[in-house]
């Protein structure tokens, strides 16, 4: 697979990859797909499961890999815009 075929496939997945490539291998920040993350695959995903408290797993620290810390965290690694409610 050449670099532009591995592009093209990243540019196919979900549309947090699809942001990050734009954004770091292309150039392009591309803020219509940033939007897009609250709203589709796996940012939609995780914010689904958060509860009426605002919290995921038992509260900001606990339970560890399920926590709001954590979730947080990876919400950020998608790349979700840092002012979305």
């Amino acid at each position: 697979m050449n670099n532009d075929e591995l592009i093209q496939w990243l540019l196919d997945g979900d549309v947090s990859i699809q942001y990050q490539v734009s954004r770091d291998l292309l150039g392009n920040e591309r803020k219509s797909l940033r939007s897009r993350i609250a709203k589709e695959g796996w940012g939609k995903a995780f914010l689904s499961k958060r509860k009426e408290n605002g919290h995921w797993g038992r509260g900001f620290y606990q339970v560890k890999w399920i926590s709001t810390h954590y979730t947080l965290l990876d919400l950020k690694h998608l790349g979700i815009s840092p002012i979305n409610e």
